[in-house]
């Protein structure tokens, strides 16, 4: 399911899903205009609001090689 929710510009490093349904990614992102497709693609009503309740961003930083690292967590319905 997280690959139908999360675009193809974040390259997953690893997640975690519990048994709540509460789900931990790790990625990279390789620009800021990404970074917001992401944020507005999650958070946006459109079929991720059916199968997502909240989400936050845990960490987010952007390294000397320009890439952004973020830490999401996802909590489905």
């Amino acid at each position: 399911m997280l690959n139908q929710l999360l675009p193809s510009g974040l390259n997953i490093s690893s997640y975690t899903i519990d048994r709540s349904g509460e789900a931990v990614v790790v990625g990279v992102v390789s620009d800021g205009e990404s970074v917001d497709n992401l944020i507005v693609g999650l958070t946006s009503k459109s079929e991720a609001s059916d199968k997502i309740s909240r989400v936050s961003i845990e960490n987010l930083n952007r390294g000397r090689d320009g890439l952004y690292r973020i830490s999401l967590k996802i909590q489905t319905k």
